[in-house]
């Protein structure tokens, strides 16, 4: 049995995703190693994956469905962060990441994607379940707020 841990990272209201060769789209994640601590991993592995220091925010859920079909048996933890950037910094760094991963023969590109267009998209495993709980608790908090009273 693997475990994994990644994050769903928000930047300006868009959210950074792996384009894998296969053409799907995935959130970054990576197996922890033996001497981490989860959130560690999650830092670790958003920064081997993106290029981005972040700092997790919030643990999002546990993933352990027993047909998640990653090639063995994995359980995953993710967690949920947002930065804020300037559009065109944020843009120029994800190019200037793909550049790299390109030279380095990598199968997969970062892209930054709409809210919007997050939820049409083929995704890898079960990470599609996982995107529609993430809306699922964007929707929450606006409700939240939305339906405050005024004193």
């Amino acid at each position: 049995m693997k475990i994994t841990s990644g994050c769903i990272v928000n930047i300006n209201n868009n959210l950074l995703m792996i384009k894998n060769s296969n053409g799907k789209y995935s959130i970054p994640e990576d197996y922890i190693k033996e001497d981490e601590l989860l959130k560690l991993s999650c830092v670790r592995s958003i920064q081997e994956k993106t290029g981005l220091n972040i700092i997790p925010t919030a643990m999002f859920g546990v993933y352990d469905a027993l047909d998640r079909n990653y090639p063995e048996r994995t359980i995953s933890v993710y967690y949920i962060t947002h930065v804020d950037m300037l559009q065109e910094h944020a843009d120029k760094l994800i190019k200037e990441f793909n550049d790299k991963l390109k030279a380095d023969g990598k199968d997969y590109e970062l892209y930054l994607m709409s809210l919007v267009d997050v939820a049409n998209q083929d995704y890898m495993y079960d990470h599609k379940i996982v995107m529609n709980n993430y809306f699922r608790i964007l929707m929450l908090g606006s409700q939240t707020f939305s339906n405050k009273k005024k004193e």
